[in-house]
């Protein structure tokens, strides 16, 4: 297997792209508590798991994606993607490795619940 290159990229948020799968399944109870937090504390930062979000060149999202699609709907004027905010990033250099993202992720979230 090739040593994989990382390099930091600065990426708008607003043209992250949601993988095709998810291993973390959308709950509408989880969903509820996750906008009541946000209503209840006010955020309006990008939550640290998100702006550490990894993400390769075509610019999908692999962690955060329901968190930060609910702090995009309640943040102050939507700034998370109505206003672009820049994140940097860390991207691999090759897409091949999709699958090893695709299979990592899912044993990340099935042994640890992240």
């Amino acid at each position: 297997m090739e040593r994989l290159e990382w390099k930091t990229e600065q990426r708008k948020v607003r043209d992250l792209i949601p993988t095709d799968y998810n291993p973390r399944k959308r709950n509408e109870e989880k969903q509820k508590k996750l906008h009541a937090s946000i209503d209840k504390f006010n955020l309006v930062e990008i939550p640290d798991q998100f702006k550490k979000d990894i993400c390769n060149p075509d610019n999908e999202i692999h962690q955060a994606y329901h968190k930060g699609k609910a702090t995009g709907q309640y943040t102050m004027d939507k700034s998370l993607f109505d206003n672009a905010k820049n994140s940097n990033v860390d991207a691999p250099d090759k897409l091949d490795q999709r699958q090893s993202r695709k299979r990592i992720d899912t044993i990340i979230h099935e042994n640890f619940g992240l």
